[in-house]
């Protein structure tokens, strides 16, 4: 597990909320129809974890192929680097309520939040960031960058 959904499972958990992990291998199958491979390992994990009231999904990149799978069954999540460039990601987070926050960084070739316009979420746009939102060249910087985004998830969960 990268940074960015560790250190979000662990303002989740401090926070009281159930963290269920997803691991997965992508394979060919993954490749083929990733759309169909992320919403089953999320149905998988939701049938898996205790029942709450408080639902959220947390993904990151490929996770992000959750969306469809999130608006179907009203379930806000925080979108790290979504692929905006497949057709059904997008529309999802163009239908996403004010309870989802999606992030991406500027100098991401899969990150469009012109393409998204539309959509009610708290979106984030991470100057210079690239796909790991992380900005090249400079530790510090993507340091601070993550930093900053992490205190605007904790903030959006609790004000949402």
């Amino acid at each position: 597990m990268g940074p960015l959904l560790y250190w979000c499972g662990e303002m989740l958990a401090q926070e009281g909320w159930h963290v269920q992990g997803v691991e997965w291998t992508v394979d060919a199958r993954a490749l083929s129809d990733p759309q169909a491979f992320v919403e089953q390992a999320v149905a998988e994990a939701f049938d898996a974890a205790p029942q709450s009231s408080r639902r959220l999904i947390v993904a990151k990149s490929l996770g992000c192929f959750a969306l469809p799978w999130a608006r179907r069954n009203g379930i806000p999540g925080v979108w790290l680097t979504p692929v905006v460039t497949n057709e059904d990601v997008r529309l999802a987070l163009i239908e996403a309520s004010a309870a989802d926050m999606a992030v991406g960084g500027d100098a991401d070739a899969a990150w469009l939040p012109e393409a998204i316009a539309n959509t009610r979420a708290n979106v984030i746009s991470v100057p210079k960031a690239d796909h790991s939102l992380a900005i090249p060249g400079d530790w510090r910087g993507s340091l601070t960058a993550q930093t900053a985004i992490f205190e605007t998830i904790a903030n959006h969960l609790t004000t949402t």
